[in-house]
């Protein structure tokens, strides 16, 4: 069965958010004059090049959604090149008289994906076949996403309508 507090207990927890609440009340006017004074600062010196420069950019950034895109390109890039690793490692193994696990330690590689690549190596010439075969399509279809995510950065970049075809002509070079 629980307990009821007791009436000290609802005092000192009144007391507690009362408390609680004058501190965030506290801070908000605290944050709120110090963001006035740099809204105030920025607009002193906004006619200065440098300070102009970096909140043209900034502002570009955030109207290109910058953090966005930037992200979509860096997944899109991580799996292209977990098939382009299938790729590779199947077309190593074709060529298994040549390149040896020393090889593959000569070439800096350690630790799991050396472990994974040496195995890949003594594959049956089946298994060669499966992994390019599918690092192929995998690079195919992954490389037509970060293609798209690529051009559509390059659209918002330059102030372009962004359309999930673009021309080399509408592409500034």
């Amino acid at each position: 069965m629980a307990e009821q507090p007791s009436p000290d207990e609802d005092d000192r927890d009144a007391a507690t958010s009362g408390r609680l609440r004058a501190l965030v009340d506290a801070g908000r006017t605290k944050v709120g004059a110090g963001r006035t004074w740099a809204e105030g600062m920025l607009e002193r010196y906004r006619h200065r090049p440098l300070v102009d420069v970096a909140l043209r950019i900034y502002e570009r950034d955030r109207e290109a959604a910058g953090t966005i895109v930037s992200s979509a390109i860096a997944f899109r890039l991580f799996l292209f090149f977990v098939p382009l690793l299938l790729f590779v490692v199947g077309v190593l193994g074709f060529f298994a008289e040549l390149v040896s696990s020393k090889d593959v330690d000569d070439a800096g590689i350690t630790g799991s994906i050396a472990v994974q690549i040496n195995t890949a190596l003594q594959q049956p010439t089946s298994t060669r076949w499966i992994a390019v075969v599918l690092g192929l399509v995998g690079m195919i279809t992954t490389g037509r996403t970060l293609s798209k995510s690529l051009a559509a950065a390059s659209c918002l970049g330059w102030r372009l309508p962004v359309s999930s075809k673009v021309s080399v002509r509408r592409i500034p070079g």
